[in-house]
This record gives C-alpha cells, sequence and structure tokens, in this order.
C-alpha cells in the first residue's frame, strides 16, 4: 500500500501494447510496474527493461515517496538497463522516483546464475537483499560458491551501494525467497535446501527438499540455524518476525509425519504454516489441505496477533477446504488466529488458473491479493481476461468493530481511549465500560468498598 492509500504493484510482462498495458516491451520479458488508487484504477504504469529477459519480484514505497524495485535480468546494457551483466542473470535492483522514472539502478552478480527474490528496508535508510546464486567470487561478488545454489545476502546503503554481503552455503541447492530485518537489528533469511550438514549448515537435510532458516546478527554473522523438513518435499516461500518476537514461516509440503513434520499431508501439496520461537525452535506447526495440490506462498501477521496466508489451490472442498473450486488454480486465503486454528477462508478465482503472487494488509484493516490469473469472467471473479495471464488484484475489507484500550489490563476498556480495527489489537477490549482505566482493582465488576472509591464504576462513591 502506498502513502496516498493506493498498491504499487511490480511483476513482469510478455505483452506488446494492448488491453491496459500502454508500452511496448524492450525485450522478451520485462519488469511491469503499475499505480493504482485505492480503488483499483491505473494512475501510471512502466515498462522498464532491457533487449533479453528481465523479471520483477519485489517492489516497495521509499520513505521518499518512491519505489525500490528488483527482480533478476539477463539483459546487457540497453534500452532502460544502463548496468551490464556479469554473467548469465544477475540481481537488478532499481529505484524509482514517485512517477515511476528511473533514478538509479545498480546489477549484482558474478559469472554465473544470481538471482534476487526477497527484500527489506533497514533502519539506516538502507536495503537488505536476499538472493540465491551459483557464482564464485566473479563481479561484485566476493565469496566463493559451495554448491548448485547458496543464498547470498547483499547489504546496501540508501543509493544502492554494497557495505558488505555473505554467502550462506550448503552442498546442494539452497534457494532463498524470503529476508526481513528483525527488531534487533540483525536478519531472519529463509528459504529451501537440500543440502547434507556442512558448509554453514548445521544440520541434515531430512528428505527431498526441507526449509531452511537461518538468523543472522546486524553484520550478516550467522547467530543460529535450523533444517525443518519431512522426508518428501518441503518448500519455504516466506518468513516473518512475529509480535512475540518468535519468527513465522510459510510454504508447502508433501511430507507425511517424519522429521519435524507432526501432521500428515492432505494431498498432493499443503499449506504448510510454521511458528518458531526466537531462538528458531518449533512452537506449533498446520498442515493445511485438500486432496489435491495447495501451495502456500506469503504470510503475514495483523497487529491484533492473527496470521495470514495467501497460497493457491487445486483442491475442492475437502480436508480443510471448506471452498469449492472454481476452476483449475484458485487463491485460497486463510485466517489463522494465534494459535495456528483457522478462523476463515475463501477461495477466489474462476474458470481458468488464479495464482497468488503476493499479500499486503492495508491501512484499514483489509488485505490485497495480488497474483496472475487466466480466468474470464467467471466463479467470483468480475473483470474480463485480456489474454494468456494477467496481473488479478483483489481486495478483501473487513467489517471493523469499536475496540477500548485496558490499559490496567483488568477486562474493561477506557470509553475515551477507542480504536476501529477488524480484530482488535494487543491491548484492547471490546468492553469501554471502566471508569478508571489506572486501577485494575476498579471496573463494573468490582464490589463496591467503604473505601472513598467508586469500586463499580456506578457513580457512586460509598
Amino acid at each position: 500500500e502506498t502513502a496516498d492509500g493506493g498498491i504499487i504493484v511490480g511483476g513482469f510482462s510478455y505483452s506488446g501494447i494492448s488491453g491496459d498495458k500502454t508500452e511496448m516491451n524492450m525485450g522478451t520479458v520485462d519488469f511491469w510496474i503499475i499505480k493504482v488508487d485505492a480503488f483499483g484504477a491505473i494512475e501510471w504504469q512502466n515498462t522498464i527493461g532491457g533487449d533479453a529477459a528481465d523479471q520483477c519480484y519485489f517492489i516497495q514505497q521509499t520513505p521518499d515517496l518512491g519505489y525500490i524495485c528488483g527482480g533478476w535480468s539477463k539483459s546487457d546494457v540497453s534500452y532502460d538497463k544502463t548496468v551490464p551483466t556479469f554473467g548469465g542473470r544477475d540481481c537488478w535492483l532499481l529505484k524509482l522516483d514517485p512517477s515511476g522514472d528511473i533514478e538509479w539502478q545498480k546489477a549484482y552478480g558474478g559469472s554465473e546464475d544470481d538471482y534476487l527474490f526477497a527484500f527489506d528496508n533497514t533502519a539506516d535508510g538502507g536495503y537488505v537483499l536476499g538472493c540465491f546464486t551459483a557464482s564464485g567470487a566473479t563481479g561484485n561478488k566476493t565469496e566463493s560458491n559451495y554448491g548448485n545454489m547458496d543464498y547470498w545476502i547483499i547489504k546496501i546503503d540508501s543509493l544502492g551501494n554494497i557495505e558488505w554481503q555473505n554467502a550462506l552455503e550448503g552442498y546442494g541447492d539452497d534457494r532463498l525467497h524470503g529476508i526481513q530485518q528483525t527488531a534487533d537489528g540483525g536478519y531472519i533469511v529463509g528459504g529451501t535446501t537440500d543440502s547434507p550438514m556442512g558448509g554453514d549448515k548445521s544440520e541434515d537435510v531430512f528428505g527431498e527438499e526441507d526449509y531452511w532458516v537461518v538468523k543472522l546478527d546486524a553484520s550478516g554473522n550467522i547467530e543460529w540455524d535450523n533444517n525443518i523438513g519431512g522426508v518428501s518435499e518441503d518448500e519455504q516461500f516466506s518468513i516473518i518476525q512475529t509480535i512475540d518476537g518468535g519468527y513465522f514461516l510459510g510454504g508447502f509440503s508433501t511430507s507425511p509425519v517424519s522429521g519435524d513434520k507432526t501432521e500428515p499431508a492432505w494431498g498432493a501439496q499443503d499449506y504448510w504454516a510454521v511458528k518458531l520461537s526466537a531462538a528458531g525452535e518449533i512452537e506449533w506447526q498446520n498442515n493445511i489441505g485438500g486432496a489435491s495440490g495447495d501451495r502456500l506462498e506469503y504470510v503475514l501477521q495483523d497487529p491484533a496477533g492473527y496470521y495470514f496466508l495467501g497460497g493457491s489451490s487445486l483442491s475442492e472442498n475437502d480436508g480443510d477446504k471448506e471452498m469449492v473450486s472454481y476452476g483449475l488454480w484458485d487463491f485460497w486465503a486463510i485466517q489463522l488466529n494465534e494459535s495456528g486454528t483457522i478462523d476463515w477462508q475463501l477461495s477466489i478465482g474462476g474458470d481458468g488458473d488464479d495464482v497468488v503472487r503476493g499479500i499486503n494488509q492495508t491501512r484499514d484493516g483489509g488485505v490485497v491479493i495480488g497474483g496472475q490469473s487466466s480466468s474470464g469472467i467467471s466463479g467470483n471473479k468480475t473483470v474480463p481476461n485480456q489474454g494468456g495471464y494477467d496481473f488479478y488484484l483483489v481486495k478483501l475489507g473487513c467489517t471493523a468493530t469499536g475496540f477500548f484500550e485496558d490499559a490496567d489490563g483488568d477486562g474493561y476498556g477506557n470509553p475515551d481511549r477507542p480504536s476501529l480495527n477488524c480484530n482488535g489489537l494487543p491491548g484492547f477490549v471490546a468492553d469501554n465500560t471502566d471508569c478508571d482505566d489506572t486501577n485494575m482493582d476498579i471496573h463494573p465488576g468490582m464490589p463496591e468498598l467503604e473505601n472513598g472509591l467508586d469500586d463499580d464504576c456506578n457513580n457512586l462513591v460509598d
């Protein structure tokens, strides 16, 4: 969500001028950046690329009301691309102004393929990039490569200059998909691994592929790591720090009960949500799915502590899935409570493929889901398809409820301290009948005592 209440969308496009697209492609596939207003209407767009393939995987507004976007590029210097490639594919980062025009760009990579998939703003005004790489110490990569693919963390300043970097290395394939700066100034990173113990990896893989979570300090040094999985394929796509200082992981699993996995799979692939403590130990987990394929792509936590899961489902209404399937893949949105139990779920889609690629919570308590769609007007999709796969945005609203601050923790709220929210906030309650929110022994549930106070808030003093 942008400061004006709109949405900024970043992805990639093979299309020329047609449908909603107003600019030609430069290469085979280009970044496509779209700014929409609070109601989803396009305000501006920009196609950005070179003479080959360029794919955007994230975009975020910056404090100066511009934007930072990134992904990977195979293009050399041509068209919009002003920095040369180091090898096959490079990480490509662009800073845009508030109108979507390029201010600066940087490439990061070595002699082989390097992919940028994850990003976060840092407290010092810079950025941290989460990549995976097949390159050795070439280009602007300063560390050797252990396996086929390694995690590659790059800390940059506000202008994209490298401050430090660290390759987290196993002996197999390690593909990073999520990174976030943590409250202590360090970083949490997560992705998928098939590496045995060795290199930077302190534990063996359980099955074909597992989740691999690594906690770094502020300088990028490893504090701890945890390999999490069962005997089959488990792929992690999203990781966040939680309100309580722990971590929440999202991905999919094909594993039965085995290794770290305590619940069986319903179908070919299931959502697998895992809650970790601040030290990286599993606190709880939930395997969620139907009889077919279900892929969890993104997770977030709202201020009240509820978890929102965004992914895609091929399953009918069986297993945990209570919603019908409209076509092939549908968006499947789920809210969990703080203990990981399903509160509600929703399927969104039409008669084709509808696949989630991102989620974002809005300031009004709603959620925007973005992805790609080949569906026409059908199911609960109300907008037509322009051709092939289109960008597809859905805003989920909520009915806001009044909550009231409970500063003294007695379960009774202060009527003068209200807040409108979908799920409530920590320290707020639905009741608004406390007459003294600084004293937990004064509220409507207390007996009246002869002490010169209005103990039960009935406006009488004994």
